[in-house]
């Protein structure tokens, strides 16, 4: 496993954060506690956590007809984002 930064996770959907994330989140009990491997996996979980938070920000609270390039999100999308940074 490797560091993944800010940049390459903002690349990411919502959804593959917040897989990203449960993913990360199960392997980490099976990663030997102090060994680089487990310190990597947190410093992911740090980053992913990030990530979703800023497209939290990110997200209208309501759509506004008078921007068409706003982005619209789907409640499932939402609902994930929300869990992930709770």
């Amino acid at each position: 496993m490797r560091v993944l930064t800010i940049a390459e996770l903002m690349r990411l959907t919502c959804i593959e954060l917040a897989d990203l994330l449960i993913r990360i989140t199960n392997a980490l009990p099976h990663l030997a506690a102090g060994s680089a491997e487990r310190q990597i996996a947190q410093i992911n979980l740090r980053n992913v956590r990030s990530a979703l938070a800023r497209e939290r920000a990110a997200i209208p609270l309501e759509t506004d007809p008078t921007m068409p390039n706003q982005e619209v999100r789907s409640s499932q999308e939402l609902s994930m984002i929300q869990d992930a940074t709770a």
